[in-house]
């Protein structure tokens, strides 16, 4: 977002930032206790560079809404690039022709050089998928921006899902406390949500079901439920689009704390499909003060145990089983 405020009738002409790719809406707001009054803000004139408009009788405030690809150093994808052999670049999971493309190229090729899947490919495990807008390099984003989900037809998508038009409301999408903006927020990320679940679960579970597999993996940060909204808009409809629901659980040192829990709410997303498989990735990398690729038996167990008794019934890991006597 981009704002300017001020009093009374002139001219206003605010540039593209540098760094954004073009303007998508704008529109000036009388103030009112130093809030937009949404519902007598007036559209602003938009071009791909810059905005224009004419203040308003009063205190005023102008806000301006730009699109930029989020390939900053600090997007989860960039981030793994060097350990995996990346590109550092990331598809929208909100784009259908992308996620279209992202099955055409992956999931059907494999079909195109094995031919039926069907007894040999038992699962597609698909690992931290993310809308790419949270900032993953410790410390604050250095260019101060505030990303959000987009996609072209967000505009439509969200009439569709709520029955009205959002881009009056999109200055709640980034701040206020108001019971208006609160709502605006929460159906913007259920409208996320719903894109999500249908371009991507949805899509990758319809593709395997049709060609003799199943769906599964595990999502971004299922342990913190801040991240539910913000890498999905809603997790648990992502979630139990997988034919497989599953987590990866933290084995931590001995002693620390450890999310045992979790797994619970995975399951749960199982249960309420009446599907009969939930899975766990056993990761004894992440959480801990040193990574171990060959836990003692004793802790596995515990591990397992405990994994169990919150519904899992299937389990991967990076462990080396074959390093144990």
């Amino acid at each position: 977002p981009v704002s300017q405020r001020g009093q009374g009738p002139k001219n206003i002409r605010v540039d593209r930032p540098a760094s954004a790719e073009k303007f998508v809406s704008a529109m000036i707001y009388p103030e009112q206790d130093g809030q937009p009054a949404y519902a007598a803000g007036v559209s602003a004139t938009v071009s791909d560079k810059h905005v224009e408009a004419t203040g308003l009788v009063g205190p005023w405030v102008l806000q301006a809404f730009a699109l930029k690809v989020n390939n900053d150093a600090g997007s989860p994808a960039a981030g793994t690039a060097p350990h995996f052999g990346g590109t550092g670049r990331y598809p929208n999971l909100l784009d259908a022709a992308a996620m279209e493309t992202f099955v055409e190229t992956t999931h059907a090729g494999y079909a195109r050089r094995l031919g039926s899947l069907t007894n040999q490919v038992d699962v597609f495990y698909t690992n931290e998928p993310h809308l790419g807008t949270t900032w993953h390099a410790g410390g604050a984003r250095p260019g101060g921006e505030v990303f959000l989900p987009w996609v072209s037809d967000m505009p439509q998508r969200f009439r569709k899902y709520q029955g009205y038009d959002m881009l009056p409301f999109l200055p709640a999408l980034f701040g206020g406390t108001s019971d208006e903006v609160r709502l605006v927020r929460r159906h913007f990320y259920q409208t996320v949500g719903n894109i999500v679940a249908e371009n991507y679960t949805g899509r990758i579970a319809r593709w395997a079901a049709e060609h003799g597999g199943r769906s599964g993996g595990h999502l971004l940060l299922e342990e913190r439920m801040d991240a539910h909204v913000a890498d999905y808009g809603n997790f648990f409809q992502v979630l139990q689009r997988q034919l497989i629901p599953g987590c990866d659980v933290a084995m931590p040192d001995p002693g620390d704390y450890w999310n045992f829990w979790m797994p619970r709410l995975i399951a749960s997303a199982a249960q309420l499909q009446d599907r009969e498989v939930v899975s766990v990735l056993i990761d004894p990398i992440v959480d801990r003060q040193t990574m171990t690729l060959q836990p003692s038996p004793e802790f596995m167990l515990r591990f397992i145990n405990m994994a169990a008794l919150m519904g899992v019934n299937q389990f991967t890991s990076y462990v080396f089983w074959d390093r144990y006597s």
